[in-house]
Parts: structure tokens; C-alpha cells; sequence
């Protein structure tokens, strides 16, 4: 494998790392704060 090819593969996974990043903030930021743990979950089926 050439330099230039080799070069643009760590390109190309440092793109989807990028990516992966930001859906992971996204999760943190808007979604994470709306679940329940399953412990939660039961302890209001309980009342």
C-alpha cells in the first residue's frame, strides 16, 4: 500500500471517529436525560 492511500484510510477513520463523537454528545446532551434506569421503571409501578 502507497503513502497516499495509506494516508487517506486514517483520513477516512478519523471522519467516522468525528462522527461517532458528535452522536455520542448528542446521546449525552438531549437523550440521556429523558431515560429511566429499569430500577426507576419499577420503583414507579410499584405505587
Amino acid at each position: 500500500m502507497d503513502d497516499k492511500r495509506a494516508t487517506s484510510y486514517f483520513h477516512h477513520v478519523r471522519g467516522i471517529e468525528e462522527m461517532f463523537k458528535t452522536a455520542d454528545a448528542i446521546m449525552e446532551e438531549n437523550i440521556e436525560p429523558h431515560l429511566q434506569s429499569d430500577s426507576e421503571e419499577t420503583d414507579s409501578d410499584d405505587e
